[in-house]
Parts: C-alpha cells; structure tokens; sequence
C-alpha cells in the first residue's frame, strides 16, 4: 500500500476517534450512524487497504448456509477456516462467487483450525506479514469481508499477544452426589444431554472409550473436553443399555456473567483454550470466524478464529496460521471424528507440494480426546 493511501486512513482514523470522543464530551446526541467505527463511511475509507486480501476471502457454507470465513493460504486451493463450525457438506465460494465443493484435509484441536482443499488453480493467496510482527496495543485492524471489497468492521487490537485458558466443555446434567455410579438425577432444560435425549435416572458407564465408574470419572473426562466437540456416550436406562453421541455446549449456554458479557451477540461455540492468540474488539460476528484480519499496511496478521465476548475477538497469529499449515498438508492430521456429511480426505490420499517431506512424528498428535 502507498505511504499517501496509509496516511490518509490513519488520519482520518485519528480524526474519527478526536471527534467522538469530543462529541461525547459534549453531550451531543447521536453521532451519525455512517461515522461510526462500524459505519459505512469509516469502512470504506479502508479499501484500498484490505482490497488484496478480500480477494484471499472465501465464504464458506455448510448444508447451504452460511458458516464460517475462510482464508486462502496456497494458489493451487488450500484454504484455512474455523473447525467447530463446519458440518454436512462444505462449499466454499470465492470473491467472484464460485461454488468448490471442499474436502477437510487436515485439524489441528488446540487452534480450532481446519485445513480445506478445493479443485482449483489461480487463486491469490494471502500476504502474511513479517514473521517478526508483533502486535501493539491501541493499533488499528480490519476484519476483511468475503462479499465485497471494503472490511466486514474496524477494530483495535486490545492486549498483547497471549493465551486463552481451558474453559470445558458442559454436558447439561446435575449428578447424584452419593458414592456409586455416575447417575443423572437431573437434565437442565437448555443442556446438551437435553437434546441428545438423556433422562433422569440414567447411568452414564462410558464417554468415547473411557469406561465411567463413579460421578468424579465423568466430571473429570467431561472437562477434557472442548465446548462443541462431539462424544459418545453409553448409558444405562433401567434395564437397557443405549448409546448418545453428544455436541458439548459451553458455559454461555449454563453461565449467567457469559450470557452478560455476549449481551446479545452470538458468540462462536469454542471460544476458548487457544495457545496464541491476538486480542481486538472488533465486533465480528461467529460466522465471520476463518477470515484474514489485516493492519493499516494491507498485511495479513491473523485469522480470525472467535468471538468470545461483547468487545472480544481473537485472532492466530499469522507466524502461527503458517507453521500449522504446513503440517496439516501432509494429511496426518485428519479428524479422528468426521465430521456429519462433510467429506475428509484420508492422509494416503493428500498429495502435498512437498511430497518427500518427514512425516511430523507422533509427539505431535492432534488426537481431540488428548487435548
């Protein structure tokens, strides 16, 4: 991008924020809609800025609707995008609005990162900034949109670059607290086992391999567990033994200061536990998730990956996006649960650029359960 074109934005950018603080200041009204950080005229003072990268954006649609964001990574059709919100048949539609059916070639858990491949050649690929990048805090982002050359919204990035501890997964049962089996004395209305169809009485003997002996076995296995990952429990029901596979929620769904902070706003289903990430307030919506976030330089920094809060978005570093990139290409890292309807690519049938590459050892197992 031009020093004139940057100059520009970061005047105006500084011009806007003088004026509503100003404004508020004085107790003023409302401020013009458009003027806003998220309002059409502030977003389009940074196209040029974010135009390459929009054209790196896919749409991807899962079952028909609307899902996440993704990020191409490789010309030849290797794309990067949210896991947890994929399901049923994926499609990605490119800036010109192309359908490619996607196949999921590799998942890394810690990240919630997908690797897609799509039959095409030509694509532009994004343009990742500097390695040594780090993020400053107060410094301004664009979260780019796949529909249009202006950002989907304006933020700034929050705190240091830093990392988001471990919130489990929630099953939506209370247990007997007595000695013995882990029996479900009650099942919360708005709970994951509600919808699976658990009821009062049950005994849970097993989750995924796991066998389940006492109440403590299966609050311990359940909080290894991420909110929307996938588990499968046998269950023991009066003389019947039945099986559940179950969609772990998170604690937005059971927690009354989570619900507060999303204060309406829909927040991604895992939004936790990452290693690294960058913090900003933009106000990215679940379904933007996947997508490139770029600073004043037109740079791509990160991808986005969720929305965590009322003025909380996180973002994995672009040095990070680029290291686990290029281990999931070798297709070692498929999911070890398909996902429903979409199609996985086995490892035996991922041709990567590098075909005689090390295979990464098993240290680096992305195995869900482990993580």
């Amino acid at each position: 991008m031009s020093k004139q074109i940057y100059a520009k934005v970061l005047v105006f950018a500084c011009m806007l924020a003088i004026a509503s603080t100003a404004f508020a200041q004085r107790g003023g009204g409302k401020m013009i809609a458009s003027n806003r950080r998220d309002g059409t005229d502030v977003r389009t003072a940074f196209r040029d800025i974010v135009s390459p990268a929009s054209k790196s954006t896919v749409k991807v649609v899962c079952g028909g609707r609307d899902c996440a964001l993704g990020t191409i990574v490789s010309s030849d059709g290797w794309i990067v995008t949210k896991y947890s919100e994929l399901r049923d048949k994926i499609v990605c539609r490119t800036s010109d609005n192309k359908p490619y059916p996607a196949t999921v070639v590799g998942y890394e858990p810690k990240y919630d990162l997908a690797l897609l491949k799509i039959d095409a050649t030509g694509l532009t690929p994004v343009s990742w900034v500097d390695n040594s990048f780090q993020p400053d805090v107060g410094q301004l982002v664009a979260t780019v949109s796949a529909t249009g050359d202006i950002p989907q919204v304006i933020g700034v990035i929050s705190t240091p670059r830093r990392e988001i501890p471990h919130r489990p997964g929630v099953l939506g049962v209370e247990l007997d607290q007595t000695d013995g089996p882990a029996k479900v004395v009650v099942v919360r209305q708005d709970g994951a086992a509600k919808q699976a169809g658990l009821k009062a009485g049950d005994i849970v003997l097993q989750v995924d391999k796991n066998a389940i002996r006492s109440r403590e076995d299966l609050v311990h296995t359940i909080q290894s567990y991420q909110p929307s990952d996938v588990v499968d429990l046998v269950v023991k029901r009066a003389d019947e033994q039945l099986n559940f596979t179950i969609t772990l929620r998170g604690d937005s769904q059971e927690n009354r200061s989570v619900r507060m902070n999303a204060m309406g706003t829909q927040l991604s289903n895992r939004a936790t536990d990452f290693p690294s990430v960058i913090q900003h307030d933009s106000t990215i919506r679940a379904v933007d998730c996947g997508g490139p976030l770029v600073d004043l330089s037109g740079k791509v920094i990160g991808v986005n990956i969720a929305r965590a809060g009322r003025t909380e978005s996180y973002a994995i570093p672009a040095d990070r996006v680029q290291s686990l990139v290029a281990d999931l290409k070798t297709g070692q890292f498929s999911p070890s649960r398909p996902l429903p309807g979409a199609v996985v690519k086995k490892s035996e049938e991922v041709k990567t650029d590098k075909p005689d590459e090390k295979k990464p050892d098993d240290s680096k197992s992305r195995d869900t359960s482990a993580d």
